[in-house]
């Protein structure tokens, strides 16, 4: 729910991270996909009983957990979710959602403010400026404070001079300096390095993105198997929420005090460190995250109750399950099966188009038939519906709580900025890393507590494979499986389905603009225009309710866009963004600016990745959506650390990062004629034809199964 990350979101026919995944340990095909191909025409065998879909679909008040017995088909990660797992996965969101905020925000300063603090202790003065960094130099009047002096001597200065007036009045503001002056270094250098005190968060972000990329291409499975994704969880939730009490806790001293030079430094590599494990950490457990709304939304207590109610109609001989002939021959006897079902999901009012379970309810028992007796949809079907909806429920709902956190936790960091005064610049953001850190420990705990485990298949294979694989260690077994399938997904996109590739070309594009938009902003308004966490705080709160309010809201469009009016909602919230670098590079000369942008860009971004899963979503084959999606993941991501490689280099030649800004909007200017051809229409053809089995039949049937086989083991 960050949107500062990449913030998430989905609608009722979108289902981001796909409801129907057919990943190891979860998917479609544990839960009667058999049923699903064959309807479609895809599937080699013929459509199961209707008994099969499930086994023990009763928990009833059981909660043994993980106990396979509860588990549809015995496996053990499809054991029946509750509303009290339900809830503790939103719970988690909420933990981790504020830490994504305050680590570009609040910690992004920190770091920030120690490397300025760095660079001005080599000089005796520091110089102020109107507006930001480039702007016109402040004069006013240094006053001298000496008891001893008959009258007080005041005399024409642009700051006051350590050598001369004491350290202690070092970033002292002279008299006549107005208050739209900041304070900078005389020289932006840090000793003993050259580099300027603005590009060590560059760099930072770029070490962190660059280890992100590599850990998706490599490690992006790793969630499928065996108990690794309540693990990833674990293990994320402990860094994440520790590393910012450790560098709250930390402190220097006065970091202004020449004296303390040394301990600033210190402190600065500490932050820096604790900075991109905490941002590391926060990805790999979000990927663990997203691996359990596939399993949440198959086992979701409305999907079994679904079932559970035709199993138990098809025991009394009260109902039929219609195969895809009966339903073809059914529509064409009445004038349109499916056409009457377009009206009748038309005629919900707007306002609940956002309850999924109004959909559903017409879905599942709506008649479409002109005459008295109702032909209803075959299980299959209905059950899909029912998936689909529960995953873009919880897929809106968890990012709606995550915002909602961090306006609630930006509020509790007002107040310790605003109790830790202004003695000690830094102090009042040491603290909000307290806030935060205390916040993710105490919920994430409580949502850890009601997870299940899940666990997936076992790492290594049998036989002769496992042999191999344990003369290996697991995670080298394991980033050969996950680059191994990040490979096959793009070759089967160039030969199979360009126009997915199409899409996901213009994602890489864009993604590296936006993304090194996101992770520099803190860094260039501090730096420019001498932003403080006061300023801070009211750009994330306005930033994170206008992105709440804007995701409500077209969450109850979305669903009413087919699939070429998402295409072109994409289109025009990627070409929006190309203002904002160019903003940044002409404008930012006054302070306000800083809160203006935030404001204006807050509705675009948030509903860009929510609209990019729904057009890919609507593009994917069945059974494939793990593999797809995580290449997503990887596409968003992965890239973003050429766009801080950019900016830092330039800021190294130029002493400006407006230059960077400028040029990494290129990215984002060139992905518009990709997007712009994306053809949605070509995609379903594409995306049919693998689902018939076409592409099977070209490619002998091999090349491609490991994407959508559960039989992923290592080995």
């Amino acid at each position: 729910a960050a949107s500062a990350v990449g913030c998430p979101g989905g609608m009722v026919d979108s289902a981001p991270a796909s409801a129907l995944a057919d990943a190891p340990g979860g998917g479609a095909e544990r839960l009667g996909s058999s049923a699903l191909d064959s309807e479609a025409g895809t599937g080699p065998e013929p459509p199961p009983a209707v008994i099969s879909f499930a086994v023990n679909l009763n928990p009833g008040d059981d909660r043994r957990g993980d106990d396979a017995s509860d588990a549809l088909n015995g496996d053990p990660s499809l054991v029946p979710a509750d509303h009290g797992e339900i809830k503790s996965w939103y719970l988690y969101d909420c933990a981790s959602s504020p830490v994504a905020a305050t680590v570009v925000t609040f910690w992004a300063l920190l770091v920030t403010g120690y490397a300025k603090s760095r660079a001005a202790s080599t000089r005796d003065v520091v110089e102020w400026r109107e507006h930001y960094a480039g702007g016109r130099v402040c004069v006013g009047e240094c006053v001298s404070d000496d008891a001893d002096a008959a009258t007080l001597e005041s005399v024409a200065c642009g700051a006051y001079d350590a050598s001369v007036y004491g350290t202690t009045r070092k970033f002292e503001r002279p008299e006549g300096v107005g208050g739209t002056c900041q304070w900078f270094p005389v020289d932006p250098s840090l000793p003993g390095s050259g580099l300027d005190f603005g590009a060590v968060l560059v760099y930072c972000n770029f070490v962190t993105q660059l280890a992100c990329g590599a850990f998706l291409v490599f490690f992006g499975s790793l969630g499928d198997f065996s108990s690794f994704r309540k693990g990833g969880l674990v293990m994320g939730w402990l860094a994440f929420s520790i590393a910012p009490l450790v560098a709250g806790f930390v402190s220097p001293g006065n970091e202004d005090d020449p004296a303390n030079a040394n301990a600033t430094q210190q402190t600065l590599v500490l932050a820096a460190a604790l900075y991109v494990v905490t941002n590391i950490a926060h990805l790999s457990a979000q990927q663990m995250y997203d691996a359990y709304l596939p399993l949440l939304a198959q086992t979701h207590p409305r999907v079994l109750k679904m079932m559970r109610g035709a199993t138990r109609n098809e025991e009394e001989g009260t109902g039929r399950e219609k195969n895809a002939d009966d339903e073809k021959v059914a529509g064409t006897q009445t004038n349109g099966v499916f056409a009457r079902m377009v009206s009748k999901l038309s005629s919900i009012p707007v306002h609940d188009y956002h309850h999924p379970s109004k959909v559903i309810e017409v879905v599942a028992h709506g008649n479409f038939e002109p005459g008295a007796e109702a032909t209803s949809l075959s299980l299959a079907t209905r059950v899909a519906f029912a998936r689909q909806s529960a995953a873009s429920e919880m897929a809106l709902r968890a990012p709606t709580m995550g915002f909602l956190s961090i306006v609630l936790i930006t509020l509790a960091q007002l107040g310790a900025v605003l109790a830790a005064g202004e003695e000690n610049r830094l102090k009042g953001i040491r603290w909000t890393l307290l806030v935060v850190g205390a916040w993710s420990g105490s919920v994430g705990f409580l949502g850890l507590r009601g997870i299940k485990t899940r666990p997936g298949p076992p790492v290594f294979g049998e036989g002769a494979g496992y042999t191999e694989a344990t003369r290996t260690s697991l995670f080298a077994a394991l980033a050969r499986l996950g680059t191994r399938r990040t490979i096959l997904s793009v070759r089967m996109l160039r030969e199979f389905h360009p126009q997915l590739l199409k899409l996901l070309c213009g994602q890489i594009l864009s993604a590296i603009t936006n993304g090194t938009m996101l992770s520099t902003y803190t860094i260039f308004v501090q730096r420019e225009l001498g932003a403080g966490a006061t300023d801070l705080v009211i750009l994330v709160f306005t930033a994170s309710v206008l992105a709440l309010i804007s995701t409500a809201a077209f969450s109850v469009v979305a669903p009413r866009l087919d699939a070429n009016q998402l295409k072109w909602t994409l289109f025009c919230l990627k070409a929006a963004t190309v203002t904002w670098p160019v903003w940044m590079f002409f404008g930012f000369r006054r302070k306000i600016e800083m809160w203006l942008l935030p404001v204006v860009a807050a509705p675009f971004n948030s509903n860009i990745l929510p609209t990019l899963r729904s057009v890919f979503q609507q593009a994917t084959p069945r059974g494939y959506e793990a593999a797809l999606f995580s290449l997503v993941g990887v596409c968003t991501v992965a890239f973003t650390w050429i766009g801080s490689l950019i900016v830092g280099g330039l800021l190294a030649a130029t002493g400006s990062m407006r230059w960077g800004l400028l040029a990494v909007s290129a990215f984002v200017l060139s992905s518009l004629p990709l997007f712009y051809s994306f053809d949605p229409e070509k995609a379903r053809v594409d995306r049919r034809r693998i689902e018939r089995g076409e592409m099977e039949a070209l490619d002998g049937g091999s090349r491609f199964a490991e994407l959508r086989s559960e039989n992923v083991a290592i080995g």
